[in-house]
């Protein structure tokens, strides 16, 4: 009889890791509460709002990065000669500095504290993080460690794939009652269960993650870890095994609707293309194979929703060549007058209290009021005659009303402040200039992504040093912009609560600086592992994951230019930046690869 292997014991300490990894994706509770931005003007009265996503993520997140935080310390204090050379993560450590004098110095530390509507990336969140990724490069040191962690991934990638096909085919785990009884609390069932599907609806595949962009990046940083794996394993099972793994991830990724995400995918290919150079000649086969499977699937796929994708990417291409303006360019409220811009001419208007009328005056001061038709409430001026103007009466006061392009514009003239703005929450509002950079004639880019970018990038001169503080560019964003939203949102009153982009994202809230240090941080990791994986050489488990681990971190920091950071997708980054940085140690130190 042959002696029965020993069978190795799974490492506690990789708990917090898994977690991260394939637990904390599911997490999904509803909470209700006080959003605190009934104070400002452009958010109603009623702040009372509620989350299924992000919040109880948040407090995940800590409580596991808290724990991992007292296991390195007391790492650090017994066993300081097994710690790895932490030097690659100094940027880290003064980029986590920086992060708490931002929050110290927060344009609201409150928020920056506990975190901001919807988003819930609070300080600690963000340095929760860092933790996480430390921790994960400390404790993994042997194959066997990165075994574990990989099975975790395909276990709760599958998990993924049937609530990401569940979806598609119109039965959202979501709408079962007994679903819906475990995530939201018996005090809410009365008001909540069954009207779920009404307030999340979507018409895309979003897993648990909220919103399909998230879904997308999450699915395309975990593509390229287990296609290095299929290319590595010899077992045919095996390989056929990750071949319909990646044929389902593609398919969810593909319902998504998210061209990012095939970007971010084509990117991290057009990489692993280069460190497998040298094989392709003896891959031509099954290359050409995989990319006419592909092709397949992608078209079988978009047919059955009428081509929708292949719509959208068309509809890409036609917006980047459209140049032309919008109609409604600016309103401004002035102390005398409103002033319109309206395709390239302005006009002012004013209420002749004396004369109960109406006053128009051009931008030369002419006086424009005899054009002024009252039977059809338009001016008879070239091109304000597609405009009506009027006046009325609402509790004592004179409205001044301008409708533009099917949107009412109401405004009256204050004693003290002038012309001020009355929008639809009842509050009042001055219509100031806004301060804009780049994309003119092209807000509408990248889904409306142009119009956010142009109004954020001139925040990142706010305070280049700590920025305005963890999760507060909701509150530092022009949302007073309505002629702005009018043009390039739903509604004049949408509220813009992230830039739809990372760089930015870290650059206004904790400024400059730390935006600077995060991506020396992700220089450092991407030459180190450049330099390890710019020629594939034997099939070490340790090396191929380590590939996997760095093709995923490109996959996500290409997705950064178009979507932001959050709870459902940072987690997962950070620690596959952990891991691979654990693998490359342990190549750089030569230890022994192990086989498959």
């Amino acid at each position: 009889m042959r002696p029965k292997k020993k069978r190795k014991e799974f490492n506690d300490l990789l708990i917090p890791i898994i977690f991260l990894l394939s637990i904390h994706p599911f997490i999904t509770r509803l909470i209700v509460y006080e959003s605190g931005l009934a104070k400002y003007k452009w958010f109603p009265d009623n702040d009372i709002v509620s989350d299924f996503f992000s919040y109880y993520k948040s407090y995940g997140l800590i409580l596991v990065a808290v724990f991992a935080a007292i296991i390195l310390l007391i790492y650090l204090l017994l066993y300081r000669s097994r710690m790895k050379n932490m030097k690659l993560f100094i940027p880290l450590g003064i980029y986590s500095l920086i992060i708490i004098l931002s929050a110290a110095f927060s344009v609201d530390v409150h928020t920056s504290l506990v975190g901001g509507m919807a988003h819930f990336e609070s300080v600690f969140v963000l340095l929760g993080y860092g933790v996480s990724a430390l921790y994960t490069y400390q404790i993994m040191k042997s194959e066997e460690d990165f075994k574990s962690v990989l099975k975790s991934m395909i276990i709760s990638s599958i998990v993924m794939i049937i609530l990401g096909f569940l979806q598609m085919l119109g039965k959202d785990i979501i709408e079962f009652t007994w679903f819906q009884k475990l995530i939201i609390p018996r005090d809410y069932w009365e008001e909540y269960l069954g009207n779920i599907k009404n307030l999340l609806s979507t018409n895309a595949v979003s897993l648990t993650l909220f919103n399909p962009n998230y879904a997308s990046v999450y699915v395309a940083m975990l593509i390229p870890v287990f296609m290095v794996r299929m290319l590595s394993v010899d077992n045919k099972k095996k390989k056929v095994s990750y071949i319909i793994l990646l044929c389902a991830m593609l398919t969810v990724q593909f319902k998504t609707y998210s061209r990012t995400g095939f970007l971010s995918i084509f990117i991290t290919i057009l990489f692993m293309g280069y460190f497998y150079r040298d094989r392709l000649k003896q891959w031509k086969k099954q290359c050409t194979a995989g990319l006419i499977l592909c092709f397949v699937l992608f078209i079988a796929v978009d047919s059955l929703s009428g081509f929708r994708f292949i719509t959208k990417l068309n509809d890409t291409f036609k917006n980047v060549n459209k140049t032309e303006g919008n109609s409604l360019e600016e309103i401004l409220t002035n102390k005398e007058q409103v002033s319109i811009s309206y395709k390239g001419v302005k006009l002012q208007v004013a209420i002749d209290s004396s004369q109960g009328s109406l006053a128009f005056t051009d931008v030369s001061g002419e006086d424009k009021t005899g054009l002024y038709n009252k039977n059809t409430n338009t001016l008879e001026l070239e091109p304000f005659q597609d405009i009506k103007f009027m006046i009325k009466n609402d509790n004592g006061k004179e409205l001044l009303i301008a409708r533009i392009n099917g949107t009412d514009w109401n405004f009256y003239n204050d004693k003290e402040q002038g012309y001020i703005y009355l929008n639809d929450f009842g509050k009042t509002e001055k219509l100031e200039k806004i301060d804009t950079l780049g994309f003119k004639n092209q807000e509408h880019i990248a889904s409306g992504r142009g119009y956010i970018w142009s109004r954020s990038i001139p925040l990142l001169k706010k305070n280049p040093l700590t920025g305005t503080g963890p999760d507060t560019f909701l509150l530092v964003f022009p949302q007073w912009d309505h002629v702005g939203k009018a043009n390039n949102c739903k509604t004049p009153y949408t509220l813009i609560e992230k830039p739809h982009n990372m760089y930015l994202m870290i650059g206004i809230q904790t400024g400059v600086i730390s935006l600077l240090l995060f991506l020396l941080f992700y220089i450092l990791y991407f030459i180190q592992s450049f330099r390890i994986y710019r020629k594939i050489t034997g099939n070490g488990y340790i090396k191929q994951l380590g590939l996997g681990c760095f093709l995923a971190t490109i996959s996500y920091m290409v997705s950064g230019l178009f979507n932001d950071s959050s709870l459902q997708t940072s987690p997962t980054f950070w620690i596959l930046i952990g891991m691979g940085l654990a693998a490359n140690y342990q190549l750089r130190q030569g230890s022994k690869i192990g086989t498959k």
